[in-house]
């Protein structure tokens, strides 16, 4: 054993030969790493961001950069090729719709409870959430909730639903959200849905989210069913397209899905039965039962298989 004198307080200590340590307990050797850790020599310096720089920058690359920033496909505009339309709704109940968010978000600062960076990140995580990617989930930002967002329609008009299809979801969604606060579906608030789904929809979600009683799953199902409603809905619904609200108002409360562990209960099911059933074994069930992992389409249909249900009423 040898005798040394720690580097932060001065004391003295035994240590063995071999030994690299030069603090005496582990606060010093904590204050330690804290002091070397200070400071910017973590941090890029001004020549090496300008080497960096130059580096790539041939007369070539700042011709065509230039030429980037005023593509209408690669520049910052709303007919950008990566950007997506998204569906937002502000704490007051009102309805935004966006092609390009970081260009609406540059462009709506006034409206924001916070930095356009910030407010980005945090419906990102909302966005995750929905999707399932992000545990314990967050569905609002500071009031704000994501109700959908989706790809932007292409020349066969493929990804836009029809406006049949499109009032069939709002009134699923209309059914969904009413279903969590049953007081406040009354016949005449229903009748006024049916003429005007979108307002009607973000009307009963912001009471809703007063009430606090939009779940997780609620969040995710509204989220799913919003994918697709176009940017140019009609405010005022005509007459002879009401019918198809209502069918999905009446499909949604007659027709309600269950997630794989409910549909299993009512089949009264153990685990390990429905995984024996599937050739798999009871953790690796288990998984999917939970949410850990997300089943795909075809494993969910044998899941359904195995449980003696309909597909169509089980979710993920």
């Amino acid at each position: 054993m040898i005798t040394r004198i720690c580097t932060i307080c001065g004391q003295l200590f035994r240590c063995y030969p071999s030994d690299n340590t030069v603090t005496c307990s582990p606060q010093c050797r904590r204050e330690r790493a804290r002091r070397n850790a200070t400071g910017n020599g973590r941090k890029w310096g001004d020549e090496s961001k300008k080497k960096l720089s130059d580096k790539g920058q041939t007369e070539n690359l700042k011709k065509g950069t230039e030429a980037a920033l005023k593509s209408p496909i690669a520049g910052p505009y709303e007919t950008h090729w990566e950007a997506l339309i998204w569906q937002l709704q502000s704490p007051e109940g009102k309805i935004y719709t966006c092609r390009n968010l970081n260009l609406w978000l540059r462009n709506n600062k006034d409206i924001l409870p916070s930095t356009p960076e910030l407010f980005k990140a945090g419906i990102m995580q909302v966005k995750r959430s929905l999707q399932g990617k992000r545990k314990p989930g967050v569905y609002t930002y500071k009031g704000w909730r994501l109700l959908g967002w989706r790809k932007p329609q292409d020349k066969q008009g493929g990804i836009i639903m029809k406006l049949s299809k499109q009032t069939y979801n709002l009134g699923k969604i209309y059914a969904a959200v009413a279903e969590a606060i049953p007081q406040q579906n009354t016949a005449t608030r229903t009748a006024s849905a049916a003429m005007h789904p979108l307002q009607s929809a973000g009307e009963m979600i912001r009471l809703a989210g007063d009430q606090h009683k939009l779940s997780p799953e609620l969040n995710r199902e509204l989220a799913e069913l919003y994918d697709g409603v176009s940017d140019d809905y009609p405010e005022h619904l005509p007459i002879d397209e009401q019918g198809n609200w209502y069918l999905g108002y009446y499909h949604r409360f007659g027709h309600k899905t269950l997630t794989i562990k409910e549909a299993r209960e009512k089949a009264g099911l153990t685990q390990t039965e429905v995984a024996e059933r599937l050739g798999v074994s009871q953790p690796a069930y288990k998984y999917w039962e939970t949410g850990e992992r997300n089943p795909k389409q075809e494993t969910l249909e044998r899941i359904a298989k195995a449980i003696g249900v309909d597909p169509e009423t089980i979710k993920k």
